[in-house]
């Protein structure tokens, strides 16, 4: 394992020092692959981490431009999607409520409805003004019924979207 170590580090060293050594890019990628796979995650990191740590003694200005650049990304990247999912949350907050109003307007319209053909219904006989009310009453109660479950579906469809 201490081989294996030492070829991570070694790889690494010559990625970040840049001691002109002949090996490709490439292999020396390969080198620190080989290095993470036989050795374990945690000793792969130790030699990463030893890596940047020679970069950073080798090369401070460049490793602090790269640090600044980095911790910019994140958060800009970080401030981005906060700002998206604010807007994300602000937006359902208010279409749920309006539906929230749409389906209490509609509930009292049903009520309002109800009672009225109730009212009707309760007498002996209509005259036929009344009847042709309790015909266009019956009509609006089926309609505001309809519009009732067409709302509770959106709502529904709403919270699991």
């Amino acid at each position: 394992m201490a081989e294996t170590l030492d070829e991570a580090e070694i790889a690494i060293n010559n990625i970040f020092n840049a001691q002109g050594r002949t090996k490709s890019f490439a292999n020396t990628f390969l080198d620190i692959s080989h290095a993470f796979s036989s050795g374990g995650f945690i000793k792969g990191m130790g030699a990463l981490a030893k890596g940047i740590g020679s970069l950073v003694a080798a090369h401070p200005i460049i490793a602090s431009l790269a640090a600044a650049f980095a911790a910019y990304k994140v958060a800009d990247k970080f401030i981005f999607t906060y700002d998206e999912d604010l807007e994300k949350a602000q937006k359902a907050l208010s279409d749920y409520q309006s539906t929230q109003q749409e389906i209490e307007s509609v509930n009292n319209e049903l009520s309002t409805t109800s009672a009225r053909m109730d009212e009707l219904l309760a007498k002996d006989s209509l005259t036929l003004v009344e009847k042709d009310e309790l015909a266009k009453l019956q009509r609006s109660n089926d309609e505001l019924e309809r519009r009732a479950k067409i709302l509770d579906i959106q709502e529904t469809m709403r919270y699991y979207s």
